[in-house]
Parts: C-alpha cells; structure tokens; sequence
C-alpha cells in the first residue's frame, strides 16, 4: 500500500492525481482541518452585474453579421 498525504491551504474543485496512484484501485478521503468552515467568494450583485458575468459577456458586444442561408436537408 502506497500512502501520500497532501495538505492544501486552498483547495480548488480539481485535485492533482500523484503518478504513483493513476490507473489503480485508490481510496480518497478528505479531512477539514479548519474548525471553522469558510464561506466561498461571491460576487456583489448590482444593476449590471448577474449571470452574464459568468458567461462570459462582454459589455456593448457588437452584433453578428447575416451568417448566410442555411441548407435546407432532406429528413430522413
């Protein structure tokens, strides 16, 4: 049995898999070391802030050109 104990300060949603343990039978277990847990970041909402900030919207995007006429398909 292999054992490799990492500690993360701040740990993100996606965790790096040692060499040693890819491709095999693994047990993961997560331990809070923190008493206290920690609220995540958020946003301060406003009059122009919502979820086209998490899009990736781009304030004042200027708009698509005509794309042409689409081909028209026989069904199947």
């Amino acid at each position: 049995m292999i054992a490799i104990r990492q500690i993360h300060e701040h740990l993100g949603s996606v965790l790096a898999v040692p060499m040693e343990a890819q491709n095999r039978r693994t047990e993961v277990i997560f331990l809070v070391a923190d008493a206290d847990p920690v609220s995540p970041p958020t946003v301060e909402e406003g009059p122009d802030l919502g979820a086209a900030v998490f899009c990736g919207a781009i304030k004042d995007f200027p708009e698509r050109a005509p794309q042409g006429e689409f081909e028209t398909r026989q069904e199947f």
